[in-house]
């Protein structure tokens, strides 16, 4: 039997049992060798009339080493959730509104995180010679790649490893997790990972641990722990059940050291988060805190006032959000005062339970 073997990709002549079933023929090899004349050798595809279909001059075979140029992309569309990865070449020449629509933006401004749109050219804005990108999450391309934290990349040449069809119901590169860059960018300057802490009134990173943090649970077995993933490091909470399949009460704060606010006349929070599952309840789950009088032991114990922050939109194709960097005013009863501390506070029940991702905690 060869049921567990990997079988050959491609076109060519193959030896089998050819049956009827359920009004459809089916070939049935009797042993791997039977499929000996496979290849993927792109001289060998049959074109509509059963002869050969040979790559012309200049163009490319959807490999590394001569991947498909942008024409090539567009004409050859495979069908949805198809699994045939190829490479194409082209320029980065901008993102696509994540609503729904195919919207290009040729620009850095408002760029998306998960997607970006590439052509044979720098210049091209035609639509029906643009290729919408989607940037995989968990890949290296979506890290270091999508123009929203990277700007710098707009206008880089790059060769991008997916699985072409439609994406934003345009000709699209899906699954892209991979790519190799071939020019650098023309766009504006990617912002530095790592801030000099000495910029800031309090600065933690929360880099895979707490740090400077403390963790308090009120509630649930569920506390704030670090992660790191796709080259990120962060913290991380969320009330699911391993065992359970389902999720659990909790209610964990996280909670930064104190801070001296006694010498400045305003001062900001500054940090990036992510969303996964999300209910639509962050507002009430999801939520941040400051106090002046909290010291240690349960922080329901102490007097908070809320600050209000946004939350990363919903993806489209992902259970994850991207990573939103936040920006917001201290409260103005908090200035002048020592000893105050910032708190991020998670809840969740027993009918759901989204996972909340911290890092880059920052006053300035």
């Amino acid at each position: 039997t060869y049921k567990d073997d990997a079988l050959p990709k491609g076109s060519g002549d193959i030896v089998g049992v050819m049956t009827v079933f359920d009004g459809a023929w089916q070939v049935y090899p009797r042993n791997k060798a039977d499929l000996s004349g496979m290849s993927d050798d792109v001289s060998t595809r049959f074109d509509d009339n059963g002869g050969t279909d040979p790559v012309e001059p200049g163009e490319g075979d959807g490999t590394k080493t001569n991947p498909y140029t942008i024409e090539q992309a567009i004409a050859n569309q495979g069908v949805k959730d198809n699994t045939d990865f190829v490479w194409i070449k082209a320029f980065i020449v901008g993102t696509s509104n994540s609503g729904g629509d195919f919207v290009p933006i040729f620009s850095t401004d408002n760029a998306s995180g998960t997607n970006v749109v590439v052509a044979a050219t720098k210049g091209e804005t035609s639509i029906d010679k643009l290729v919408a990108v989607q940037l995989a999450f968990g890949g290296a391309a979506r890290t270091e790649l999508n123009l929203a934290g990277n700007p710098g990349m707009y206008k880089a040449e790059v060769k991008l490893y997916g699985t072409l069809e439609a994406y934003f119901g345009a000709a699209g590169l899906k699954n892209v997790k991979e790519y190799e860059l071939i020019t650098p960018g023309e766009g504006g300057t990617t912002p530095d990972p790592d801030p000099d802490p000495t910029d800031y009134i309090m600065y933690e990173a929360l880099a895979a641990g707490l740090g400077t943090f403390t963790e308090f649970s009120v509630e649930g077995v569920n506390t704030w722990h670090g992660d790191e993933f796709a080259g990120e490091k962060f913290v991380k909470i969320s009330g699911y059940n391993n065992e359970t399949k389902g999720s659990d009460p909790n209610e964990d704060w996280l909670i930064s050291p104190a801070m001296d606010l006694s010498k400045v006349s305003k001062a900001d929070l500054t940090f990036s988060h992510l969303v996964g599952h999300t209910s639509g309840k962050e507002a009430t789950e999801l939520t941040v805190w400051i106090s002046s009088n909290y010291s240690s032991g349960n922080p329901n114990e102490a007097a908070w006032e809320q600050i209000t922050v946004n939350y990363p939109p919903k993806h489209p194709t992902s259970n994850f959000s991207d990573w939103k960097e936040e920006a917001v005013s201290i409260p103005s009863s908090m200035i002048g005062k020592t000893g105050v501390r910032v708190a991020y506070k998670y809840l969740s029940g027993t009918s759901g339970a989204m996972t909340w991702e911290v890092m880059k905690v920052g006053v300035k």
